[in-house]
């Protein structure tokens, strides 16, 4: 993985952090037992209080889902051309592979046909014992 897509990472898993953190900071639109207490609070305190919280909140929301497209959207175009640009398996490992096994036919036999291919030379060798004697 290059230099450039390993910053559109980060700052893609910064932007995803951060947009889960202000979804979970937002209050709900009915907000029920909660909603009424901090009605109460917001009158004392001040009426417009708490909507410019909420809307400071869902402006964020907005900015941190559009960086989080768009980093998606980056990220994948990278990945997909870094794969495009990496060349075809022309089937070098599968060539390799049977060249393995060629050689492997061609290799002298071991096992039972070596000692096949003994025997014969072990028969006659008493046969030619005898003839010396």
């Amino acid at each position: 993985m290059g230099v450039l897509e390993t910053i559109v990472l980060v700052i893609h898993i910064i932007t995803c952090l951060i947009l889960i953190a202000v979804v979970l900071l937002q209050s709900g639109k009915s907000a029920g037992l909660s909603g009424s207490i901090a009605g109460g609070a917001e009158t004392f305190f001040g009426k417009n209080k708490g909507r410019t919280m909420d809307k400071k909140l869902a402006t964020l929301t907005k900015v941190f889902a559009i960086v989080f497209l768009v980093t998606s959207i980056t990220f994948s175009y990278l990945l997909i051309k870094e794969d495009n640009s990496q060349p075809a398996d022309d089937g070098a490992g599968v060539e390799s592979v049977d060249d393995n096994a060629a050689g492997a036919q061609t290799e002298a036999p071991s096992g039972d046909a070596a000692a096949d291919t003994d025997a014969p030379d072990e028969a006659d060798a008493p046969a030619e014992d005898q003839a010396a004697e």
